[in-house]
């Protein structure tokens, strides 16, 4: 669980990215990169749901934990822009969505969560498919 402390660094971490997203937005609207620094706070933010009671808040909130990471890679290569601009960083960006996306679900498939922490137990995973601590160490 989060100590106000940190619950106040989490949420000022994901409303800053929104904000600067918003004034990036409102100088320059014809780049994608407001949009971007938006959907990576808003992303930030909805990992929190991880700590959720509410399985499908829980399950959403644990499979988009990381996706805020291909979204600033996109906002890196895309810098300054706007846009990406040669093939191998399109490539290289959805290459890096597909990843984060597929590692995270092909986890959350395999790990029943009330094993990993049985003394502060999750919510209920709805895309557990199987527990099986053997192919959950192979996909890590």
């Amino acid at each position: 669980m989060f100590s106000p402390t940190e619950l106040a660094l989490f949420v000022m971490v994901g409303v800053v990215f929104v904000a600067a997203g918003l004034v990036a937005k409102c100088h320059r609207p014809q780049d994608k990169l407001g949009w971007l620094l938006v959907a990576a706070g808003l992303l930030w933010l909805v990992k929190g749901f991880r700590l959720s009671t509410v399985p499908v808040l829980f399950t959403a909130g644990a499979a988009l934990t990381n996706m805020y990471i291909p979204v600033l890679i996109q906002l890196v290569f895309s810098f300054p822009w706007g846009r990406l601009r040669h093939r191998w960083e399109r490539w290289f960006v959805g290459g890096s969505y597909a990843y984060y996306a597929v590692a995270v679900v092909s986890e959350l498939a395999f790990l029943d969560t009330h094993r990993v922490s049985p003394a502060h137990p999750p919510s209920l995973n709805l895309l557990l498919v199987r527990d099986d601590p053997r192919v959950f160490a192979r996909c890590r």
